[in-house]
């Protein structure tokens, strides 16, 4: 739990650092050496146009972030409400939400998103509706099954009993007080997709979307993965290697993270009565 705190807080700390925007990042500095290394220039040295490596990270960063959360948030949203919906009253809702979270869950989720690229030109947005629609079973599956195994409890039992409403009982009782595990670690889960995805668009459709990537920056330095700087006798490893280790990092603390704090809730145990809500 610690490292995937740690890469959050890393993560989060390049996206609220003020002036590193795209455009600052990307403009080209003309009085700057071009292909320094990190010695030379700290911490993360300069392109081939004189730009500041660190800045495109941390510019970069942002172009998922609010995708992410869009991503994550259409998922958790669909998964926890028919989740819970299926979950509790079963019947003809599960006769409904079921062949629906069962055709979303069976789509080929990368065949959706080349599609969407092709046809809105890599609008990020679309992209994370897309990943957001195909996660939403997963987290609707979580949900059902812990709202089945929670709703024959005493405490619902006593909720229906002083006339609480189902919304109320469904929303705090179950939803807020005893699936926050599910919910915290699926949109950790999620903030990861989306990065993967965003990453890997911006690789594929180089030429459209945002003008500062991760994914961009991969392929701006993959020509020089075993080949040398024109005119230069350096080797320009930090210009493939940064973004691909933050890539990597940020990824996996994500997963890490989501499951530390899955963990976390489950051994803590989480509250059931209706007297302290």
């Amino acid at each position: 739990m610690i490292v995937g705190i740690a890469v959050f807080a890393m993560f989060l700390a390049t996206v609220l650092i003020p002036g590193y925007d795209a455009r600052s990042a990307r403009r080209i500095d003309y009085e700057a050496e071009t292909f320094q290394s990190p010695a030379q220039h700290p911490p993360l040295g300069t392109d081939g146009l004189g730009r500041d490596v660190f800045k495109l990270l941390v510019a970069g960063s942002r172009s998922f972030f609010i995708p992410g959360l869009i991503a994550a948030g259409v998922a958790l949203f669909l998964g926890a409400s028919s989740g819970a919906t299926s979950g509790y009253y079963e019947g003809r809702w599960v006769n409904f939400i079921t062949p629906v979270a069962t055709a979303f869950e069976s789509m080929p989720r990368w065949v959706l998103i080349v599609v969407v690229c092709a046809i809105s030109k890599a609008n990020i947005y679309w992209v994370m509706l897309i990943l957001g629609l195909t996660n939403f079973p997963k987290v609707a599956t979580l949900v059902k099954g812990r709202v089945l195994q929670l709703k024959e409890e005493q405490f619902v039992e006593a909720a229906k009993e002083l006339g609480l409403r189902d919304f109320t009982i469904i929303w705090r009782h179950l939803l807020r007080k005893n699936c926050k595990h599910i919910l915290f670690g699926q949109a950790m889960h999620g903030m990861a997709d989306a990065i993967l995805v965003e990453t890997t668009i911006r690789y594929l459709f180089y030429n459209v979307g945002a003008d500062v990537s991760w994914g961009r920056m991969v392929v701006d330095g993959v020509d020089f993965f075993f080949a040398k700087a024109p005119f230069t006798d350096v080797h320009p490893y930090w210009l493939w290697l940064s973004p691909t280790v933050m890539i990597i990092l940020t990824i996996a603390g994500f997963y890490i993270l989501g499951d530390a704090l899955t963990r976390w809730y489950e051994a803590k145990g989480e509250e059931s009565s209706i007297i302290t809500s």
